[in-house]
This record gives C-alpha cells, sequence and structure tokens, in this order.
C-alpha cells in the first residue's frame, strides 16, 4: 500500500461508535465520537493507523482529545478498502492521558513500551469522503 493512497485520508471527517467502555460519553453524547484524521501512518505488514483529533471526552478524570485509531485485529478487515467504500470499520482508539501525540510519537504510544495508554473500541465511519 503506498503512502500516497494513506495520506488520502488525511482532513477527513468521521463519526465512531463506542461500545467498550459501555458507558463511554464525549462532549456529543453517549457512546459517539466524532473527529478528524490529522495525520496516517503505517506499521508492520503495511497496517494503516490514524492520528485524529476528536470532540473532547473524560475517562478517569482525564480530559482526551486526540486519538490513534488501529484495526481492531490485524488483518481481520482491509481497514483502507472498508473506509473508502463507505463501511463501519472496527477499531481500537488509543490514547494517553498525559499530553498530546505529534505524528513522529504514534508508534512510541501504540508499543506501550515508553508512555501509559489506554483504549476505546468501538467503529468508524468516514462522513466526507
Amino acid at each position: 500500500m503506498s503512502n500516497h493512497i494513506v495520506d488520502a485520508f488525511v482532513g477527513f471527517r468521521f463519526t465512531a461508535s463506542i461500545g467498550e467502555p459501555w458507558d463511554f460519553v464525549s462532549s456529543i453524547g453517549q457512546n459517539r465520537l466524532d473527529g478528524e484524521i490529522t495525520a496516517v501512518a503505517l506499521l508492520d505488514r503495511g497496517q494503516p493507523c490514524f492520528l485524529c483529533s476528536v470532540t473532547p471526552f473524560t475517562l478517569s478524570g482525564v480530559r482526551v482529545d486526540q486519538v490513534i485509531g488501529v484495526n481492531r485485529y490485524i488483518s481481520s478487515q482491509d481497514l483502507i478498502k472498508v473506509l473508502k467504500n463507505g463501511g463501519n470499520a472496527t477499531m481500537n482508539f488509543v490514547f494517553r492521558p498525559s499530553g498530546a501525540i505529534a505524528p513522529d510519537d504514534i508508534t512510541d504510544v501504540l508499543s506501550g513500551d515508553k508512555v501509559v495508554t489506554s483504549f476505546l473500541v468501538g467503529s468508524m465511519k468516514l462522513v466526507n469522503q
């Protein structure tokens, strides 16, 4: 997969339905998260991940406004194809409760080795493709 195809997602807006935690609430409502893809990175085996700014939410007393969207199960779906075709992609939305994530930090955040992370489980659907 070329970076050109993946980079085409930068600037796309999305809506997400959050299933875990079951009592999730963001500033726009229960079990809902809206956002915009701000950067894209390719992980091992060409798996894309999306750095996203999102509607703010508070979890365990910490305000979060940025997540990294990754395929819920590696190779279970062609993430790019599902999103391009208007489908709902099953995702983990990883975040770090201790500050902003720069595009160059994506791999470190996802590895969990150097920073504490947490995640939401849900699905993402693009709204302006």
